[in-house]
């Protein structure tokens, strides 16, 4: 299968024949191609991980992440700019 890649930088790594890989897959009539990469699952040295290659993505999940509390460090962050 033939899938988008939105990830401009370096896949050094990441792009390893036989990894598994997760692809979200778009109607979209308009597009070239009907898939795109999303994640792949690598082992960087210390058991297998996730890792995003989509690059429009991060923002939103960070976003989502801090407003749902589930980054402790970083709760409260923005409340004192509503006051």
């Amino acid at each position: 299968m033939t899938a988008h890649c939105a990830n401009p930088g370096s896949m050094i790594g990441l792009a390893a024949p036989g990894a598994p890989v997760w692809l979200s897959r778009s109607d979209n009539p308009k597009r070239k191609l009907g898939h795109s990469w999303e994640l792949v699952e690598v082992d960087l040295g210390s058991g297998t991980e996730l890792v995003g290659i989509n690059t429009t993505n991060p923002n939103a999940l960070a976003a989502e992440a801090i407003a749902a509390g589930l980054v402790p460090e970083l709760a409260g962050y923005g409340a004192s700019a509503a006051r």
